[in-house]
């Protein structure tokens, strides 16, 4: 789907950070090094592409109608577009250490094609994830998507337990931790996981992307939360005729690996 080689080259790649644009009839996407990390649809440039962003809407199935999100990571802005265009009145801030990504993101990415993204945001931080830390973040969040990667595939930080326990403050009550983790092997996906469930406890669930390295984990904030699948799939019905989504397909992947208990719970 996202061949370089049958894409047409929108801009010119600067040899030190390996991100090029491409476009052919379909989509437009971010390629890093060869590998597309984010897409957009021609036509309908708020649904996301990529099987990875398409996951990890999978949050939504817990609460459908979160009013503030934190994007880490802003990519082509696949969640951007779906958030800003789908939910209304919703705040988003965006952390995004990279220059040249928010660079590209205005030029090719943008809703509207708008050159500038005030008006889009209510924050950009243009930090390291790894460091940042302000009191205007506790408890702010209903959502956190965390969407990173790096020269290893991922930070450094997201291997320690405290990065996790700083994320989770950041949550309202009911908030909710979805992180892509782009990952080599099975023990690389254990060294991530381990640290993210040492905070949310058995809160926490995975989902695979089929033919990808990643992994999506969910944190979810209340820890007495029980989630019916009965339930789920009604909310799956009502979410996918107001977003163009199949949600019932995300649940399926949601009971390939997490266990459903005989009560129908899967937490």
């Amino acid at each position: 789907m996202f061949d370089s080689s049958a894409g047409r080259l929108l801009n010119a790649p600067h040899s030190d950070d390996g991100f090029s644009v491409y476009e052919n009839g379909t989509y437009r996407w971010l390629s890093h090094q060869g590998v597309a990390h984010s897409a957009m649809r021609l036509d309908k440039a708020y649904i996301p592409v990529l099987p990875s962003h398409l996951n990890m809407l999978t949050s939504l199935l817990f609460n459908p109608a979160p009013r503030r999100i934190l994007i880490i990571g802003l990519g082509g802005g696949e969640l951007l577009r779906f958030f800003k265009h789908s939910v209304k009145d919703i705040d988003i801030d965006v952390v995004e250490i990279s220059s040249k990504i928010v660079e590209l993101f205005k030029q090719y990415f943008s809703p509207q094609n708008i050159r500038s993204i005030d008006g889009v945001l209510s924050r950009l931080y243009q930090e390291d994830i790894c460091t940042l830390d302000l009191p205007e973040m506790t408890n702010r969040y209903d959502m956190i998507y965390l969407d990173v990667y790096g020269d290893s595939l991922l930070p450094p930080c997201l291997y320690q337990p405290m990065f996790f326990q700083r994320l989770k403050s950041w949550l309202t009550p009911v908030g909710i931790l979805n992180a892509n983790f782009l990952v080599q092997d099975k023990q690389s996906a254990l060294s991530v996981l381990v640290p993210m469930r040492e905070q949310f406890s058995s809160n926490t669930l995975y989902l695979e992307v089929s033919g990808c390295l990643n992994v999506i984990a969910l944190g979810l904030k209340p820890e007495d939360k029980a989630t019916n699948i009965s339930e789920l799939y009604e909310r799956a019905d009502i979410l996918s005729q107001k977003f163009e989504i199949d949600f019932s397909v995300l649940i399926d992947n949601l009971k390939k690996i997490n266990p459903l208990y005989d009560n129908g719970l899967f937490i």
